[in-house]
């Protein structure tokens, strides 16, 4: 994934630190993925200092970079090694950024707000910056949140809180959320990481439970998700100080006591009949806010077509051009599956990712020109996402070429494009059955 992506992973498993009592197997995969995610940051460090968007390129993105850094000085406040020079040049980049800034509208307000918070956490706070954006009268609230979390880290008490005085603690508006990957939850979640730091226990109780409730609703963008999870775990560490959980479940006439000194506590429920029902019990004077997650596979095969603001055909041919899903494929041979998206609205869409995943057994192969219209495309043994941009009413044609190589009856999994950050748009195409035909067979 893009650098926005790569971050957005790795940051709730930062948040996990101190929270919950992980199992030995579990703590060290999380070791071992933050470690990979930060070589993963070094390679695609500029000369310049800052972060490109994707391997292999040079452009980069200022909110990402701020992202990624923030997530490189939790890291590193965790205990984790930083390479050689990583840290520095990229403070150098942001440094230079944030000195260069001089005007812009609401999105490039925030950019810079949270661009000056990631400074600070760094100990290189840019107070001139930081005083001409509280300056000016325009600024949006969930600019001064982010300002008046950086003066907080700066040791700047006063202003912090001449800045938060009497802000609502709703999020920023469709025109930020458009150009930084933002969303109602995302700026939610980064008010409420200001709250935390500022020590406002009110705020970040109601806070975290609208948040909390909001993401078993729906889908959500990377983005949405890395926020919320950061500032609800920097949130319940707040809420927590102190306390703990005491608590006892009852099932079937037993009672079990549950107790332990960190604030989040996660065990499995087993079904007890149809009837049978679970009490939870909470024996300590600190609140406690209980999730019930359960999860499950669908039938293969079953799943639903759908399109929402976008549109997705899908063609699976051979050399030839010809349909191969009546008849089957020959075993050995090489196939294409031809995807169209378009975009039917008036307005363009940006960071759209379109996932084309072969059914097992089948070999991706290199493809066969070059591709258009593509910013990037990530190429796995499994699956090819593309991403890319789509003007309105504009379409763009995307082809990954395939080996048959063994013989059987296969799902062709259901293929999916979407706007990274706006769930609304999507448009899927339901799985299929398809039949590869051993090199000795006859057609049907």
């Amino acid at each position: 994934g893009c650098l926005e992506q790569i971050v957005s992973q790795a940051m709730p498993l930062l948040a996990l630190e101190g929270l919950g009592q992980l199992p030995d197997s579990l703590q060290e995969r999380r070791g071992l993925w933050l470690r990979a995610t930060i070589e993963r940051l070094q390679r695609l460090q500029q000369p310049e200092g800052g972060f490109g968007m994707w391997p292999g390129r040079s452009r980069m993105d200022d909110w990402a970079n701020s992202w990624a850094g923030h997530f490189m000085l939790l890291a590193e406040k965790q205990g984790y090694a930083l390479p050689a020079g990583m840290k520095a040049n990229w403070v150098l980049w942001q440094s230079r950024r944030a000195s260069a800034w001089t005007t812009g509208d609401a999105a490039s307000q925030l950019t810079q707000a949270y661009r000056l918070y990631t400074l600070a956490l760094a100990g290189s706070a840019d107070l001139g910056a930081m005083n001409r954006l509280r300056e000016r009268q325009d600024l949006p609230a969930a600019c001064r949140w982010r300002l008046a979390a950086a003066y907080r880290l700066a040791g700047h008490e006063d202003g912090a809180q001449a800045l938060s005085q009497g802000l609502p603690l709703a999020g920023s508006d469709a025109s930020i959320a458009d150009v930084a990957y933002g969303s109602s939850l995302r700026d939610r979640a980064m008010v409420l990481d200001a709250c935390v730091m500022l020590e406002r226990r009110e705020d970040v109780n109601r806070l975290s439970r609208e948040i909390a409730g909001e993401l078993g609703t729906g889908q959500h963008s990377t983005q949405s998700l890395g926020w919320a999870l950061h500032s609800l775990a920097e949130a319940t560490r707040l809420l927590a100080e102190g306390g703990g959980i005491r608590a006892e479940l009852g099932q079937s006439g037993r009672t079990r006591k549950l107790e332990t000194a960190r604030p989040l506590l996660e065990l499995p429920v087993t079904p007890g009949g149809t009837n049978a029902h679970q009490v939870l019990r909470n024996t300590s004077s600190t609140p406690l806010h209980v999730v019930f997650t359960r999860s499950w596979l669908p039938e293969p095969g079953t799943g639903t077509a759908l399109s929402h603001g976008l549109n997705l055909t899908l063609e699976l041919v051979d050399d030839q051009g010809q349909s191969i899903l009546a008849d089957g494929v020959r075993q050995g041979t090489d196939v294409v599956l031809r995807a169209t998206v378009s975009n039917p609205g008036n307005r363009p869409l940006k960071d759209l990712a379109l996932t084309l995943s072969l059914p097992s057994g089948w070999e991706p192969r290199d493809p066969a020109r070059e591709l258009i219209g593509v910013e990037y495309q990530d190429r796995r043994d499994d699956r090819v996402i593309s991403y890319f941009n789509l003007a309105a009413h504009a379409r763009v044609g995307i082809e990954v070429r395939a080996h048959a190589a063994f013989p059987g009856r296969y799902l062709m999994p259901a293929q999916r494009v979407e706007a990274l950050y706006d769930s609304d748009v999507q448009a899927v195409v339901p799985g299929d059955w398809v039949r590869v035909l051993s090199s000795g067979s006859a057609r049907p």
